[in-house]
């Protein structure tokens, strides 16, 4: 998952680390949501 900051067009990447219980669970995105907060929520395969 490429996050471009629109501010000055920079790209983050996002990947799976294991290490870190706060990285994407996968690096397959299966469902992208966003709700009525603003809030985009990635949906991985059986991981969330």
């Amino acid at each position: 998952m490429n996050v471009v900051d629109k501010r000055d067009f920079s790209v983050r990447y996002l990947v799976n680390n294991e290490q870190d219980a706060r990285s994407i669970s996968q690096n397959s995105v299966n469902a992208i949501y966003r709700d009525d907060q603003g809030i985009i929520w990635l949906g991985t395969f059986k991981k969330g």
